[in-house]
């Protein structure tokens, strides 16, 4: 069984949003992006945090991208998921 194209382009558009806002929340303020991940200590204070708070907002554009592009929706599935499973794993780990 396969899935209507549209359906299939549909999911995939909605994923890229999400991700394309989330990207742009965090580049617009990083700052405060950065205070929050010191805050939370999923990065250490001070020496990853800088490049951690450019870094994840610039994986979740390229996922984005990846996703509405045929050839390369594959892959931006896996780096989402990928994404996804690590603030999955982050949200676990503070309850």
């Amino acid at each position: 069984m396969t899935l209507d194209p549209v359906v299939t382009h549909l999911v995939a558009a909605a994923l890229a949003m999400l991700l394309l806002v989330g990207a742009w929340q965090k580049l617009r303020d990083q700052m405060a992006f950065r205070t929050a991940l010191e805050a939370y200590d999923i990065v250490p204070a001070n020496s990853l945090s800088a490049l951690f708070a450019w870094l994840l907002p610039c994986a979740e554009a390229l996922a984005a991208v990846a996703l509405v592009i045929d050839g390369t929706r594959t892959y931006g599935v896996m780096l989402a998921a990928l994404l996804l499973f690590y603030l999955a794993g982050f949200v676990s780990a503070l309850a």
